[in-house]
């Protein structure tokens, strides 16, 4: 029995992802306890092979009791999925051999499928995906588009790329506080995409009397092609990779879904949330990055803020800087104690600040009812600090400040700041009712109001 085992694990260990590998490593080391620990943390997120290695530390009685039937009902769960070998199937009539009480192994078996079958992690953990020809959803869809001029030094150089922008729409459709994501190549495109976004306009038709749903962190692409010169990975690098993907390589799934989501690969039968969620499955802490945002903002399936912090929480606790400053972004809009003082904690966790996360820092310091949070001078250090190249809004900036400014008791700064604000927003055609009601409030004396 330990022989297959042993046979299965090192089948595996080509394709596998790291933290697979280094509860393999602790297991091979004879560390039981990091072993089944690691083992189980991917286990309860259904990865089938950690279930698989669970079973069989029951089963040798490695840092666990020596538990037949629980050996049992851990390896029966991991035989359920597509990928299953003829060893792990063997490995487990090797151990339903040795039950002496199947009414009992069922029982834990039933146990272990009301908590980590895949239907129930489909309610309580995975995203319930769009379909592939909606896969465009993962990007917001304006009706009014200003192209970016081509830059000259690109086009002569025969440059392609592309600027991937996250914004929040307004009321009106009017996008706000711009700031790039990501480049390609960096430094030749996100000058003139900046340019022109703020022009575009977002949501329903002018024609239709209903108001637009403001929306918050928006992201869209905006790629830079030349006449007859294509780009994107080469056929035989996409085959391979799709092939390892399908294989169950979690670094190969993660690859290939950034691929499709950059469109250097044009596969209209796939989801990238399907390729993510079984990369995060396994452990693969950017992964589950990705699917925690998509899920956080309904990003190719059904929007869940639940299932995103869940997915976002596992990721930041192996150090995922993007899950780590997602959390604390959420975390800081949120206006109780206890949420408040989570921000400050994965806050103070970032070595670099985007500019994403020091307006939320900056936002939460400057409007926080919490003396333990409430800190307006550093707001305003914070937003001073900005990098204005890959940001676009001064509206944000001077809302940020005028609250601070009330929050020491500095009114006739906080009226002079959100004044600016007001003139700002009614340049761009911005909504301009919270903008508005602050200013009145701090023309009272009052602090910012949370509408």
């Amino acid at each position: 029995m330990k022989k297959a085992f042993l046979v299965f694990i090192l089948l595996l260990s080509g394709s596998v992802n790291a933290d697979f590998l280094t509860a393999l490593n602790d297991y091979q080391k004879g560390n039981y306890v990091n072993a089944y620990n690691e083992f189980l943390s991917l286990a309860t997120i259904g990865e089938k092979q950690s279930q698989f290695n669970i079973g069989i530390m029951y089963f040798y009685g490695q840092h666990v009791a020596k538990d037949v039937n629980k050996a049992y009902a851990w390896v029966k769960l991991a035989n359920e999925s597509e990928l299953t070998t003829d060893t792990a199937r063997n490995a487990f009539n090797a151990i339903a051999a040795k039950v002496k009480e199947m009414t009992v192994a069922e029982k834990e078996y039933q146990l272990l499928k009301q908590a980590y079958s895949t239907e129930i992690l489909l309610n309580k953990l995975y995203p319930i995906l769009v379909k592939p020809d909606k896969a465009h959803s993962f990007f917001a869809k304006p009706r009014k588009i200003i192209k970016a001029k081509y830059p000259r030094k690109a086009a002569m150089s025969g440059t392609q790329g592309w600027v991937k922008f996250k914004f929040d729409i307004d009321a009106n459709g009017i996008p706000r506080n711009i700031r790039v994501l990501e480049s390609y190549p960096k430094g030749f495109f996100e000058r003139d995409v900046l340019k022109v976004v703020p022009k575009w306009r977002f949501g329903i038709s002018d024609k239709d009397s209903k108001q637009v749903k403001p929306e918050q962190d928006a992201i869209y692409r905006y790629r830079f092609r030349l006449n007859g010169n294509p780009y994107g990975i080469k056929k035989d690098i996409e085959k391979e990779y799709k092939q390892r993907a399908e294989s169950g390589d979690a670094s190969a799934q993660f690859s290939y879904a950034q691929w499709q989501l950059k469109g250097w690969v044009r596969d209209k039968e796939s989801n990238p949330n399907e390729w993510f969620l079984k990369s995060a499955i396994q452990g693969h802490p950017s992964s589950q990055f990705q699917v925690g945002k998509n899920l956080i903002y309904g990003k190719g399936c059904k929007k869940s803020k639940g299932k995103g912090v869940e997915w976002l929480t596992r990721s930041a606790a192996v150090g995922q800087e993007d899950s780590i400053e997602l959390l604390a972004i959420i975390y800081s809009k949120n206006h109780d104690l206890e949420s408040q003082q989570k921000a400050i904690n994965y806050f103070e966790k970032i070595e670099n600040f985007s500019s994403s996360a020091k307006l939320s820092y900056a936002w939460m310091l400057a409007t926080s009812n919490h003396a333990q949070i409430s800190d307006p001078e550093r707001a305003i250090d914070l937003i001073d600090s900005v990098y204005r190249n890959r940001f676009v809004d001064d509206i944000t900036p001077y809302e940020i400040k005028a609250a601070a400014y009330a929050s020491m008791g500095k009114f006739e700064k906080a009226i002079s700041a959100q004044k600016d604000a007001l003139e700002e927003a009614e340049d761009i055609g911005a909504s301009l009712d919270i903008i508005q009601s602050n200013l009145i409030a701090y023309q009272k004396g009052e602090t910012y109001k949370k509408l």
